[in-house]
């Protein structure tokens, strides 16, 4: 079957159509000599551009060339007629015979060129006719009406001829140029009649099967292609039947055996009776394509197992009108079972957990009926006893109505179950220390806070102690930003709340009114991003007690600025109750133990009194003498009145001091110079100093030394440390020896030094010399070191005893806060 039988290959539209992957544009052109084809794979521009540059000189010079051609064309042709015309003639033929003869003249010229030129020569061939054989002879008149009728006849057919002939011939060209056309592509084009067999065989068919145009034409495609097909050939030729096309993969084989898949598009057509005229087959070599994906699938295919091993992901397919299941690797795996075994629903049914059983059940039995999507999680029960945790997503896939299957995957979550058990229970034994904690635990919403500090951070502000000095107000803003969320039993307890809820979405701003510099500089160390803050303060309770609080608070992940903050308040009323009355007693036993030192000065006490009582006697002796003189002098008596007022007023201190002492008077602070107080303390030991024959020191600073304080304890400090220095025990004929050294430390401190040539201080027991009632005296109390500390402590100062002294003995400092003078 040719290509013009083939209904002028199916139209060309139609061949395009078929050819969708024809890689070469071609751009035909007719010139007067025949046909041209250029070929250009540039585009529609640069084919143009082509056709403007060579093909229009061309033409132009073809066109002379056809007029050149067409003169002598005429000229032989209406020769070759003139010639006919007078053979006929001279052979005596009449009107009919010559006119058949001329005709098969016209007939064999057309062939050669246009119809134009066959009007010419029919035109001329009647001419001829009615010049030689229509009478009159000779001339060109008509001279009846059948002849005329005859020569019309013969125009008529002359023209009819002609152009039938020219039609054939344009046919014939136009099935050339299009097999030429088809040629051109590098796919494989045949085309095969309703018997399958071929027809036509283009040069790309050549190419890629092996067989020639001779060698295929006649031969049964699918029988010679040994062609493998996907799906059976009679759904294709219904397919063909139902739309006139089809397209698909199929797997042929060389002429040199060579098996290659082709991406086949067929093109069905029929006549108009309904009778099959043939299929145009066109194929494309996707081998390579399919090797590559392929080899793209496998890697695909390695990955997602890989992906799914270490994901924990298995995938499943379940064929919902056959019952098979597909299973991937993973999917064995989770499962615990060989590759190589059959997945089923017995054996799903099998590996589930006992207690999940039935639910699982009625889960696949509703998803058979329903075909809806679901997710699950259940057990596994493995055969070694474990079990697994897994959770099934699937979805109804309604691709082909047939067969509807879901798909799905399993993940084993048996690790994330874990850790979330781990985690409930972490937050469970959390939420039960924080309702349960004999403490009060606050947990505080700190976002607005957390704001406005970032706020003061991008304006660079690095010091916020400073920024809250500049802005007082912002202090409160910050009370205000810090919002109570929780609150545990105890918190309720404490701060006098009838439920957790009393305290949720409150401000601090009441609790830390009490405490503001509290409160401040737990806000400069969050802005310094420390984890922890701690201070002893005073909060309100929502009742308006003011409780002494232990404030602590933690900041989890501070470095991000976290939203939260976890407070933990500790009520220390009692402690600081009972700090109170320690304090108390401890002045009581202060109080004691000065009544105890005044029963060994009493008689230093009774010799400091009766020096300014007897100056004050001698004085008004002197002055009753220089009355009682005849003349008396005034002068001198003015002078002894003068000295006994300085000694009365002298005595009346002493016995101020000795009284305050011994009523327990609360200390006065005043400022004082050192050395002076220490000369005041050595002056109350002078008749103890000279009953031991002491040899008593004083190293005075070389700048005053000015210390805030109360003189009556200061001076109790001076005279017990002098005491023990001077009752220390010694070696055999050692006369006591005291140095009092004063200066300043190296933290810049009042320091002054008392050490003794005695035996010095026992090793064993220098951790506990300033702990209540320990003494080393047979008749001491074990009062007195230890009331030395706590006024040295009360006065911000330190005390410290060495074992090693510069004359032997034993070595006392004392250090005190300097302020200004």
């Amino acid at each position: 079957m040719s290509l013009t039988s083939f209904d002028t290959v199916m139209r060309r539209e139609e061949f395009i159509e078929g050819e969708r992957h024809v890689h070469r544009a071609v751009v035909g052109f007719r010139t007067g000599s025949g046909n041209a084809l250029v070929r250009n794979d540039g585009g529609v521009v640069s084919t143009l551009e082509l056709f403007r540059r060579r093909a229009v000189p061309l033409l132009a010079a073809g066109r002379i060339e056809r007029h050149r051609w067409l003169l002598a064309f005429w000229l032989l042709g209406g020769a070759a007629i003139g010639l006919f015309s007078l053979a006929c003639a001279a052979l005596g033929f009449n009107l009919i015979p010559a006119a058949l003869v001329l005709l098969l003249v016209v007939i064999f010229l057309a062939l050669f060129d246009s119809c134009i030129s066959s009007v010419f020569f029919s035109v001329l061939a009647v001419g001829c006719l009615n010049f030689w054989f229509v009478g009159p002879l000779h001339t060109f008149i008509i001279g009846s009406r059948h002849d005329l009728a005859t020569l019309i006849v013969f125009l008529l057919s002359s023209l009819f001829a002609a152009c039938l002939i020219r039609l054939v011939h344009s046919l014939g060209v136009s099935e050339r140029e299009q097999a030429s056309l088809l040629d051109l592509t590098s796919d494989a084009v045949f085309v095969r009649d309703a018997d399958d067999i071929i027809t036509y065989w283009n040069r790309g068919a050549e190419e890629l099967y092996g067989w020639s145009r001779h060698e295929a034409i006649g031969k049964v495609a699918h029988e010679l292609l040994k062609t493998r097909f996907q799906v059976s050939l009679l759904e294709i030729n219904d397919a063909l039947r139902r739309s006139g096309r089809w397209e698909g993969e199929l797997i042929r084989t060389t002429r040199t055996g060579r098996r290659i898949s082709v991406s086949s598009r067929w093109s069905y057509r029929l006549n108009d009776r309904r009778n099959s005229v043939g299929t145009l087959e066109c194929n494309t070599d996707i081998s390579e394509r399919k090797r590559t994906e392929d080899e793209l699938n496998r890697s695909q295919a390695a990955y997602l197992a890989e992906a799914q091993k270490l994901s924990n992901t298995g995938s499943f397919g379940w064929n919902l009108s056959t019952g098979e299941l597909f299973w991937s690797g993973e999917t064995f795996r989770i499962f615990g079972v060989e590759e190589g075994a059959t997945p089923s629903m017995a054996l799903v049914l099998e590996r589930t957990h006992p207690d999940d059983l039935a639910v699982v059940r009625d889960l696949l039995v509703k998803a058979h009926a329903d075909r809806r999507d679901f997710r699950h999680e259940h057990r596994l029960l493995m055969p070694n006893g474990d079990v697994k945790h897994v959770r099934v997503v699937a979805r109804c896939d309604f691709g082909s109505k047939n067969s509807p299957q879901f798909v799905g995957a399993v993940m084993d979550i048996t690790a994330q179950k874990e850790a979330y058990a781990k985690l409930e229970k972490s937050e469970q034994r959390y939420r039960y220390l924080f309702d349960r904690m004999p403490i009060a635990l606050w947990q505080l919403n700190a976002s607005n806070l957390v704001a406005q500090f970032k706020q003061l951070r991008s304006e660079g502000v690095t010091d916020l102690d400073a920024y809250f000095d500049e802005n007082p107000a912002f202090l409160r803003s910050c009370m205000e930003a810090m919002i109570f969320e929780e609150a545990n039993e105890r918190g309720v307890q404490m701060f006098g709340g009838r439920g957790a809820d009393e305290f949720k979405g409150r401000s601090v701003v009441g609790t830390f009114e009490e405490s503001s510099a509290t409160f401040r500089r737990a806000m400069v160390s969050r802005y310094q991003r420390n984890t922890n803050f701690e201070e002893e303060t005073k909060m309100v309770t929502l009742d308006g007690r003011i409780v002494d609080v232990l404030f602590t608070t933690a900041r989890v992940g501070f470095s991000k600025d976290p939203d939260t903050s976890l407070v933990g308040v500790l009520d220390i009323s009692a402690r600081v109750e009972a700090e109170r009355r320690l304090q108390q007693v401890q002045a009581e036993f202060a109080h004691a133990a000065r009544l105890s030192v005044l029963g060994e000065l009493t008689a230093s006490i009774a010799h400091e009194i009766n020096q300014p009582l007897a100056a004050i006697a001698n004085a008004g002796a002197a002055g009753l003498r220089w009355i009682n003189r005849p003349k008396p002098d005034l002068d001198e008596v003015r002078d002894s009145l003068t000295s006994m007022l300085h000694d009365a007023k002298r005595a009346a201190e002493l016995i101020g001091r000795i009284r305050a002492m011994a009523n327990g008077k609360p200390p006065e602070r005043t400022q004082l110079d050192l050395d002076e107080v220490i000369q005041e303390a050595l002056q109350f030991l002078r008749h103890e100093i000279q009953a031991r024959s002491a040899i008593v020191t004083h190293e005075k600073s070389r700048q005053p030394l000015v210390i805030a304080g109360d003189r009556t304890q200061v001076h109790q400090v001076i005279v017990n440390l002098a005491i023990n220095a001077l009752q220390a025990p010694r070696p055999q004929q050692s006369n006591p020896q005291i140095v009092v050294r004063s200066g300043t430390s190296a933290r810049n401190r009042a320091v002054f030094t008392i050490e003794d040539n005695g035996a010095g201080i026992n090793p064993c027991h220098a951790n506990r010399l300033f702990e209540s009632f320990f003494t080393t005296k047979e008749t001491g109390m074990g009062m007195g070191l230890r009331i030395c500390k706590s006024i040295v402590e009360a006065h911000g100062g330190e005390i410290t005893a060495d074992t090693v002294s510069s004359i032997g003995g034993a070595c006392f400092s004392v250090n005190l806060p300097i302020v200004p003078a």
